[in-house]
């Protein structure tokens, strides 16, 4: 009787352990895939090594009153915190070749 005992619990043991790997695993493969779909948005700016910073601030100003920080992630991403002409502070992916959002 005891065996009988000791054997259910190893199999369900084993079977809630295989669900959690299933998971991860799971898990794993879809964040596998996070760095190529980021590559794919459309906020990636292509030639962005081109333009200089002073063209990209003058561009920026031109359009908000007053800019706060400019960032470059790895992905070629490109965002601004401004303060708009409305006065609100936003932050946002832009195109530094227009200025726009």
């Amino acid at each position: 009787m005891t065996i009988s005992i000791w054997r259910y619990s190893h199999f369900i043991l084993a079977i809630s352990s295989s669900l959690f790997i299933l998971l991860a695993s799971i898990t794993g493969i879809i964040l596998a895939f996070e760095p190529i779909s980021n590559k794919l948005e459309p906020y990636a700016v292509h030639k962005a090594e081109t333009l200089s910073l002073a063209k990209t601030i003058q561009v920026l100003q031109s359009e908000y009153s007053e800019v706060i920080n400019i960032d470059i992630d790895k992905n070629d991403f490109v965002s601004a915190s401004v303060i708009t002409k409305e006065g609100n502070n936003e932050t946002f992916y832009i195109n530094p070749f227009t200025g726009k959002k």
